[in-house]
């Protein structure tokens, strides 16, 4: 799943709202941060009701904070 939304993320140059629930863990919020780091376009993201613990939360605030910044 990580892999799948990192590649969405990473080739979409018109992709702006994305809703994922429920088959999300740690590792592919890592996946999905490094899509983070070069989309331009993104403006939602909403991940509830997902597997996601601290590690996870960890790479997504990183990539946020440091890489993207076109999320509201």
């Amino acid at each position: 799943t990580g892999i799948l939304l990192k590649h969405i993320l990473l080739t979409s140059t018109t992709l702006k709202h994305l809703i994922w629930q429920q088959t999300l863990n740690d590792e592919g919020c890592r996946e999905i941060a490094v899509g983070l780091n070069k989309n331009k376009s993104l403006t939602e993201l909403n991940l509830n009701e997902n597997n996601i613990k601290d590690i996870g939360v960890d790479s997504l605030a990183l990539s946020l904070q440091f890489h993207n910044k076109t999320l509201q």
